[in-house]
């Protein structure tokens, strides 16, 4: 909701929401528009219950500027209302100001970029992924005890079973808490220290069910790069030192010879991520806050592997793509630790937003979003990372 309600305030947009089925897409929708959009005027069409292109036509043509349009359940719809989506987004969309968003099963992804390409139209995606094993009882203990915030959740081991067969989709959770909600408790008192943990996350949980863009998983952290440097000496200098021969008479001296040795190579640790790391932080921070750029992706910190980022840097490199152009940046999506990756400085977010088309197969192949680099400096300041 954070995300939509940011990118909305920045200016009228087609976003995709999407994600797999009973992870929550709906029930998230539903509060944003009702709890986070309350200035603007919202219209749903479900296309679950009805599919009408003509209704959607007509409430695109009849809305007023800024207004919301929610299309839920794009992937149920006929072909005929797929189309009239992308038509009416290229009309009056553009021409009011609209906000359309579209919600559909990660299934239907595909379908719905190809026919963005086919309608040469820029839409902003958002994953909602199920929950991690923690956001989980976070969510039990949220929606179990509201007013418990700081206690210790108690799952008998059947009911954790049943949990994690869910798979942290929301649907399947909710059904859990309707059939099994009795039998949860909450200790609280001795456990404050870990029940603060949970409370917190709890706090924090709602930030967590939009993910710009897609997020992929590497492993094996790699480690530092050696790298040896020479250190250039001069050529060896021989010193002269006459020193007398206690046996010869005073006039005569022996030459001796000392000859200094050349210092020894030198390895030197550098950690080349970090520099990377640095560069693209001096970059981001430095020029016109305007400035346009291509978020590509971005990579769960846990799982980042440095090696692979390597690779792939070699990768597009080897595709001619201008790896001088890549920066990558720490920061947060929701409540998880990312890198996200970006390519190009254009002259405001709206440029970099027409380029995404042009970018190569290798960059564009991951739902790229445009941002400008003020916002990327004021994300990553929010979380205390510079």
């Amino acid at each position: 909701m954070e995300d939509f309600v940011r990118e909305i305030g920045r200016g009228s947009a087609l976003f995709l929401l999407y994600g797999d089925t009973g992870v929550g897409k709906t029930s998230l929708l539903k509060q944003l528009t009702t709890q986070r959009l309350t200035e603007l005027t919202s219209h749903w069409i479900d296309f679950n219950e009805s599919d009408d292109a003509e209704n959607l036509e007509s409430i695109a043509e009849s809305a007023n500027e800024d207004d919301v349009i929610v299309v839920d359940h794009f992937e149920s719809a006929s072909n005929r209302a797929q189309h009239q989506i992308f038509k009416s987004w290229s009309t009056d969309g553009r021409d009011k100001r609209l906000n359309i968003i579209v919600s559909t099963t990660s299934s239907s992804f595909n379908a719905f970029r190809q026919l963005a390409q086919q309608y040469q139209v820029e839409a902003q995606s958002f994953q909602l992924m199920p929950c991690m094993a923690e956001e989980v009882e976070s969510y039990l203990q949220f929606v179990l005890f509201p007013n418990e915030p700081f206690g210790q959740l108690k799952i008998p081991p059947a009911i954790r079973k049943q949990i994690r067969s869910a798979r942290g989709v929301f649907t399947t959770l909710n059904e859990i808490i309707g059939r099994e909600g009795d039998a949860f408790s909450l200790e609280t008192g001795e456990h404050q220290s870990s029940g603060m943990r949970v409370g917190l996350v709890s706090g924090l949980f709602m930030l967590a069910l939009v993910v710009a863009g897609l997020v992929y998983y590497v492993h094996l952290p790699s480690p530092p790069v050696i790298i040896e440097q020479e250190v250039q000496t001069p050529a060896p200098e021989v010193e002269q030192i006459e020193v007398p021969l206690e046996s010869s008479p005073p006039e005569v001296v022996e030459i001796i010879e000392v000859i200094e040795e050349p210092e020894q190579s030198t390895i030197v640790e550098v950690d080349w991520f970090q520099v990377i790391l640095e560069q693209s932080m001096e970059w981001i921070k430095q020029g016109d806050p305007q400035r346009g750029t291509i978020q590509i992706m971005s990579i769960g910190f846990s799982s980042f592997d440095q090696t692979a980022y390597r690779g792939y840097l070699d990768r597009l490199k080897s595709d001619n793509v201008d790896i001088d152009k890549i920066k990558i940046f720490k920061t947060r999506a929701g409540s998880q630790v990312v890198y996200s990756i970006i390519y190009g400085e254009y002259e405001n977010r709206g440029e970099a937003g027409r380029q995404i088309t042009a970018l190569p197969e290798s960059l564009g192949a991951d739902g790229p979003i445009s941002r400008t680099t003020g916002s990327i400096v004021s994300e990553i300041e929010k979380f205390g990372e510079i």
